[in-house]
């Protein structure tokens, strides 16, 4: 998304693909607007995947081209034994990568500033376009990163982002 929306402050009016998120989300209705920027926030931050797929029908015109291009990329970095079906990292029998993969594509992503801010980041707020009474305050969620998500025992000052997340299957994961 980084780096194929040269504006982050462009607005996205998120569609009915929302309807179809399950997992974390950010609670994006269809219609609502926000800045890409925002969403890309919401993301990294919260791992709401009502953004990852608004994002990812923006960027791809629809969430299958989108993944074919996370896809594309994840070769173009190296990253050989990696395979998506879904930009939201959720259980997919289907989808496939290794500790080495991710390592790679996380040592890309960590060299983007930006993306490297943003995912360090302990708190931020968003409020959609066409609703500008519903401002939503954002925790980071991973515990390295941020004590406000009320575990403190993981916090290192040092730490920055990138992602934490967790499926039944995989159980917990940093990267």
């Amino acid at each position: 998304v980084y780096e194929e929306v040269p504006d982050l402050s462009v607005e996205v009016t998120a569609g009915e693909i929302v309807n179809s998120s399950s997992g974390r989300r950010l609670g994006i209705e269809p219609g609502d607007v926000y800045t890409a920027g925002d969403l890309l926030h919401a993301l990294l931050l919260t791992g709401a995947n009502d953004a990852a797929l608004v994002l990812a029908e923006y960027v791809g015109g629809t969430v299958e081209n989108f993944v074919d291009m996370m896809n594309a990329k994840a070769d173009k970095i190296g990253a050989q034994n990696t395979f998506y079906k879904n930009p939201t990292g959720l259980h997919n029998s289907e989808m496939s990568t290794t500790a080495r993969d991710t390592a790679l594509i996380a040592s890309y992503a960590y060299y983007i500033n930006d993306l490297t801010e943003m995912s360090s980041l302990t708190n931020y707020y968003i409020t959609p376009k066409n609703k500008p009474d519903e401002t939503h305050l954002l925790y980071n969620r991973n515990s390295f990163v941020s004590r406000s998500n009320g575990i403190t025992q993981y916090y290192y000052p040092g730490a920055k982002g990138l992602n934490s997340g967790s499926t039944e299957q995989a159980g917990n994961c940093l990267v």
